[in-house]
């Protein structure tokens, strides 16, 4: 769910439904990408309307923000607010020259240099979050994507999904999502 848009959406990284997406995958299926996974391009999915969700967006906070000279350092915490298990974070629209998370030094090199996509996915975060500090090119306007993941499928009045049958396994490669939960939040840096 993008609380950017407040539009919710079901997902399948499948090439066509199966007996199991097939009830999630209703209506109108369009083929579309999405960029959450800090991707070149974007991951290929299967997408339909999902009814929206009341749920939290990630909190990012800004902590600091000068120029010196070419350089542009900012610093932000992000938390997620429903305990999620994985936080991805996606910085679009900036060469990345240096960065830290909680103070240690991760690599910068870009995702995708032509395209100016650099991030990184953080397993098991603390309720306080995690705190990222990158330096990018003065000139570029960085833009921030948090999306938080949690396992389980949401709570929907009157929606009540029939379990997978046996023989149906969920996708044995990464980034691989069964019954999980993404909710998302963009915010430009300057």
């Amino acid at each position: 769910m993008g609380t950017d848009t407040g539009k919710a959406s079901w997902i399948s990284l499948d090439q066509q439904p199966d007996s199991w997406t097939s009830q999630f995958l209703t209506g109108r299926i369009e083929r579309d990408k999405l960029s959450l996974f800090v991707t070149p391009g974007g991951e290929t999915v299967l997408k339909t309307d999902a009814p929206p969700l009341k749920l939290s967006a990630p909190e990012i906070t800004k902590l600091a923000d000068s120029v010196h000279g070419n350089e542009h350092l900012l610093r932000f915490r992000i938390v997620s607010s429903r305990q999620a298990s994985t936080l991805w974070v996606a910085v679009q629209n900036a060469t990345i020259v240096r960065a830290t998370i909680d103070g240690k030094k991760v690599p910068s090199k870009m995702v995708d240099p032509q395209n100016k996509l650099w991030g990184f996915y953080y397993a098991a975060p603390s309720p306080d979050g995690i705190e990222l500090a990158f330096v990018a090119q003065a000139i570029d306007a960085p833009r921030i994507t948090v999306t938080d993941q949690t396992s389980g499928l949401p709570e929907i009045a009157g929606f009540h999904p029939a379990p997978r049958i046996p023989g149906l396994m969920p996708l044995n490669y990464f980034p691989a999502f069964d019954s999980t939960v993404l909710v998302s939040r963009t915010i430009g840096a300057r």
